[in-house]
């Protein structure tokens, strides 16, 4: 009967350890989804500025590379703090019976790495975060050496190895400080732990002393030195797990300022113009990007009447692009306006503007759907 017992203890056990695994895997895959989820429906959201804003960019990609990652992590982390701190609980409570100076040992000898490695997670999230612009080329070339739609040019000019070269020299600017930075961390972490580890021997002698003093029984001598040894095993779990939360919820901080980015709503509801006759007209229309010395237009005016045409000409740099960005409302007039048939396109809804114009970028893309859905 005992023999029973144990074999379906053990299979109980077996079974708990494949649920939690099967568990974590379909939350790892959920939590995944909704939070992507949850990234690209705020894109979906922003303004082509937005997206010409380095750092918005940089913060949008960072939330998705860590997507799958600290979200999950940052849950099972808690639950191993509760549970270790459930357990030490019970711990402290027995060394309380030898010592209130035992409980202290166990505790502040691990606090020592920890802030030592909260300091050094935080160093290292703001090193990552202020080498974003290097990241993003070299993600970049990533992309230019290994998508086919580049391949044909990297090929032909023999850009492989000068891409490759620029891959790398990008890297080297900021390795040695990464370097530097986790020689740092672990050389601290190294002293601090040795201290940390000399303390807990000391608490060890300290055990063995008071039972060779006659304090202690064997049996006590024993049990304490048991539990001082999970009560540390249990603090440096809790506290490694605690370091772990702050670092992830440094990321997950970089996911909220993404997603709190405030979107101005693009104003109007009129999906018809009160002269349809004057067609399209501009008046003194400027726009400059940010941080540029010029601006990109300056008073463009024209009109464009029903069944016109109108060729716009002018070298590199020179607006066109703007130009056709602010008549099709990607961009929002700084100054001047643009009229729709007597109607200032602000006044316009975004779909009954939509439905009058039509664009065909100079950078199309070709998604890879069908034929017929492109």
């Amino acid at each position: 009967m005992g023999d029973r017992r144990r074999a379906l203890l053990v299979g109980a056990v077996v079974a708990a350890g494949r649920g939690l695994t099967f568990c974590q895997q379909l939350l790892k895959a959920k939590l995944a989804h909704t939070v992507t989820h949850l990234i690209l429906e705020k894109a979906i959201t922003l303004r082509l500025s937005d997206f010409e804003d380095p750092s918005l960019h940089d913060r949008m990609e960072e939330a998705r590379r860590e997507a799958t990652v600290r979200p999950l992590s940052l849950i099972t982390r808690a639950f191993t703090l509760a549970r270790y701190a459930i357990s030490l609980v019970g711990y402290f409570a027995l060394l309380a019976q030898l010592s209130w100076w035992a409980v202290l040992v166990l505790v502040l000898a691990g606090i020592p790495s920890f802030l030592v490695e909260a300091r050094f997670s935080e160093q290292t999230f703001r090193f990552f975060k202020q080498h974003s612009p290097e990241n993003r080329e070299r993600h970049y070339i990533e992309t230019v050496l290994t998508r086919e739609e580049f391949a044909k040019e990297v090929g032909f000019f023999g850009l492989g190895e000068l891409l490759l070269g620029r891959y790398d020299a990008l890297f080297q600017t900021y390795y040695g400080e990464d370097r530097k930075i986790a020689v740092k961390r672990h050389a601290w972490g190294l002293v601090l732990g040795l201290l940390g580890t000399a303390a807990f021997f000391g608490a060890y002698l300290w055990i063995v002393w008071d039972t060779v003093e006659g304090n202690l029984t064997l049996g006590q001598m024993t049990m304490y030195l048991v539990v001082f040894r999970q009560g540390q095993t249990a603090v440096t779990s809790a506290l490694a797990a605690l370091g772990g939360i702050y670092e992830d919820a440094l990321y997950l901080e970089n996911l909220d300022k993404y997603l709190e980015h405030a979107v101005p709503e693009l104003a109007g509801s009129a999906t018809e113009g009160p002269s349809p006759s004057d067609g399209l007209r501009v008046e003194g229309l400027s726009w400059t990007y940010p941080g540029a010395p010029r601006p990109a237009l300056s008073d463009v005016s024209f009109h464009l009447q029903p069944g016109q045409t109108l060729a716009v000409v002018g070298h590199n740099g020179s607006g066109k692009t703007t130009l056709v960005k602010l008549l099709t409302r990607r961009y929002v007039a700084q100054e001047g306006r643009i009229l729709l048939d007597g109607l200032d396109l602000r006044e316009w809804s975004v779909a009954g503007l939509r439905a009058r114009i039509s664009v065909l970028f100079q950078d199309f893309n070709r998604y890879k759907l069908k034929a017929g859905e492109n």
